[in-house]
This record gives structure tokens, C-alpha cells and sequence, in this order.
């Protein structure tokens, strides 16, 4: 997977080493762990979440979790929330600073969902 690979040559540009990878949420999802004992929670996305100004009200675009995985990186103890897109762009967001987030909704297919505006985000280079 082109975006993990990303992924894992950010972590190795930064000095740490990847340990262990464990993909989660029928492969869309990974939780990476690094010899320096930093846990990622990585969420494979096609685009943004360009329809969020038009559900919240706001302007501009955004990004969402499942409010089922971001449970499952926080049980897994995962420091940071990294969201990669194909064109190689990957931005970061804490669990904590998504689960405060006052954008949830229900989706039609019954998830819950929580988003943030993508000027929350890092972007993690």
C-alpha cells in the first residue's frame, strides 16, 4: 500500500523505526508502532471531507473519524491520529483533539461520526 509506504518513510525521515503495523477497520486503517514507543492510528482517505462546510455550516473542508476507531486509537494508546491521501499529503490530529471536536453526526448507514475542520489539522511532513 503506496500510502503506508509514505507513511513509514516520514516515521524513518524523523529518526524512529517502525516495529509493528497492524491493519484495522477491514485494511482502510493501521495502527503503527515505533521502536521509540510512538503509536500512530493511520487512516487511509481518496479525498477530503469536502461536503463538511455544507453539513456543519462552516466554510471550507474537513476530514472525519469514525467515532469507533477513534475509540479504537485511544484504547490502543495512539499519540496521533495521521490521515494519508493519495497525492502523498498526510495531516495529524491528536485523539484528544478529535474526540473534542462539536462536529458528530450520524451518517445513513448508522456510524457515528466526529469531524474537524482541516484547519485543526498538521500538516505532518
Amino acid at each position: 500500500m503506496k500510502a503506508l509506504d509514505l507513511v513509514r518513510g516520514m516515521i524513518e525521515g524523523r529518526g524512529d523505526s517502525v516495529a509493528e503495523i497492524k491493519m484495522v477497520h477491514g485494511g482502510k486503517h493501521a495502527i503503527v508502532y515505533t521502536d521509540s514507543g510512538m503509536i500512530y492510528y493511520v487512516l487511509f482517505k481518496r479525498e477530503m471531507f469536502g461536503s463538511f462546510g455544507d453539513i456543519f455550516n462552516r466554510k471550507g473542508i474537513g476530514e472525519s473519524i469514525n467515532a469507533e476507531a477513534l475509540d479504537l486509537a485511544m484504547d490502543r494508546g495512539a499519540m496521533l491520529v495521521l490521515v494519508a491521501y493519495p497525492d502523498g499529503k498526510v495531516y495529524s490530529l491528536t485523539p484528544d483533539e478529535w474526540s473534542r471536536s462539536p462536529y458528530i453526526r450520524d451518517t445513513e448507514d448508522g456510524e457515528r461520526t466526529i469531524s474537524v475542520p482541516i484547519n485543526w489539522m498538521r500538516r505532518w511532513k
